[in-house]
């Protein structure tokens, strides 16, 4: 029925009632990963940055070999202080690419902070990681590939020649 789909979307009242249940569960669970991983996606999903820190921090003293949920908690951490990656952001996102060195989300930080410090170069190299891994229909493919040649462009490197995924 054409109707159905619709009825699949959860609701943020839905997210945070689950977000309840869990939290009650780790209470009796607390070294359950996988669960503060969950927890802290489903704050983060709902816009609560200051509740999905912890429980990636959690998540991640129980679980340190996740690059994604590492990734995650560095971003959560530079959005609760005033976007800034520097400092423990920044190490988690090193840490993250140590463990899975295509991470895009880490790559994706890194290019950022790299940005950020006007290495425009580096900024670039990492962004190219991304595009190299990125499937053809990808979304994000024209966005990462105008921050590539922005970088480049900045950082006065000749344009893009990396090939991609589509090529």
């Amino acid at each position: 029925p054409a109707g159905s789909a619709a009825s699949h979307e959860i609701t943020p009242e839905q997210i945070a009632a689950l977000a309840d249940r869990l939290r009650e569960r780790l209470q009796t669970e607390p070294d359950n990963a996988e669960g503060w991983a969950m927890l802290a996606r489903a704050y983060n999903m709902l816009g609560r940055a200051e509740d999905a820190a912890p429980a990636y921090k959690r998540a991640i003293e129980l679980n340190g070999q996740d690059a994604g949920l590492m990734s995650d908690y560095a971003d959560i951490l530079a959005v609760s202080n005033d976007r800034q990656l520097e400092g423990e952001p920044l190490k988690l996102i090193e840490r993250a690419l140590q463990i899975d060195p295509n991470q895009p989300k880490a790559l994706s930080l890194a290019g950022t902070a790299a940005f950020n410090r006007k290495d425009y170069a580096g900024a670039a190299r990492y962004w190219e990681r991304i595009l190299v891994n990125l499937p053809p229909d990808s979304p994000m493919l024209d966005q990462v590939r105008g921050s590539v040649d922005e970088a480049r462009k900045l950082g006065g490197l000749p344009a893009r020649s990396v090939p991609t995924a589509t090529t």
